[in-house]
């Protein structure tokens, strides 16, 4: 267990409260932390799970603060919470990596797929981001599980794209092939204004909308490693003891993507 506060961050939306308190629960009942907490930001500026101003948030419990960027990928206004989170603590914090590149994700947007369409080589999975301008790096996670994907799933064809930024939403009907395609939402929290312009932007009779990946238990897994990886990182050398990983809070064992297996 780490001892002090773990720190869940994660974009506003009008769904994000509940799947972030989902995931922070979970890692609750698996001890990761003395104390786990959740915050919310917009584009602008970080809020707290009440959504008051980042100048109220409370102080976190005694000991080490660990800040976990609860996204799929680093965008400015992430960085911006993340630095603006930090500054306001009286204690140093330890920054995670986004959860966005964890291999066991790309099993988590298969499973998704999978439920809405089945894999064949007549069909096609088409992979949503939000997309940002800038960094250019925002685009690596999507990009890095198109690629798994098109090596390691049955689907003919594999595409991404986004809503704010090439390759467009709005164009990718005309560049994937297959009778059927299944849509998966990239999302840990989508409000319904993202679903409604997905909806909007992927308008075609081949499509299958998917569940967004949001509270699916393969996304606290990644997050639970995330955080472990950084623990050991920041006490190498120290005496205490890292916190359990998944397979031994479950009982199962860990397959090389790092997810549970039954």
């Amino acid at each position: 267990m780490i001892n002090g506060t773990l720190l869940l961050v994660g974009r506003y939306t009008d769904g994000s409260s509940q799947a972030m308190e989902v995931h922070a629960e979970r890692l609750r009942d698996r001890d990761i932390a003395a104390s786990v907490r959740v915050a919310r930001y917009d584009r602008t500026h970080a809020i707290n799970g009440d959504g008051a101003a980042l100048s109220g948030v409370d102080p976190p419990d005694d000991g080490a603060v660990f800040l976990l960027p609860a996204v799929m990928a680093n965008t400015r206004a992430t960085g911006h919470a993340v630095r603006s989170i930090a500054a306001s603590l009286p204690d140093p914090v330890c920054v995670c990596d986004p959860i966005g590149r964890a291999p066991v994700v790309s099993r988590l947007l298969l499973e998704r797929a999978e439920s809405a369409v089945e894999p064949s080589a007549e069909t096609a999975l088409v992979l949503v981001g939000f997309g940002s301008g800038s960094p250019p790096e925002s685009r690596g996670p999507l990009g890095y599980h198109e690629r798994r994907l098109r090596e390691q799933s049955d689907y003919g064809d594999v595409q991404s794209c986004y809503l704010l930024q090439d390759p467009a939403a709005e164009c990718v009907r005309y560049n994937t092939s297959g009778r059927r395609m299944a849509v998966v939402p990239a999302f840990i929290s989508p409000g319904p204004a993202i679903r409604t312009e997905i909806r909007a932007k992927i308008r075609d009779e081949r499509v299958t909308y998917a569940e967004p990946i949001g509270t699916h238990p393969l996304l606290t897994d990644a997050m639970h490693a995330a955080v472990t990886k950084r623990y050991v990182l920041e006490t190498r050398g120290d005496d205490e003891s890292p916190p359990a990983t998944a397979a031994e809070v479950s009982g199962g064992r860990i397959d090389a993507d790092g997810g549970r297996i039954p």
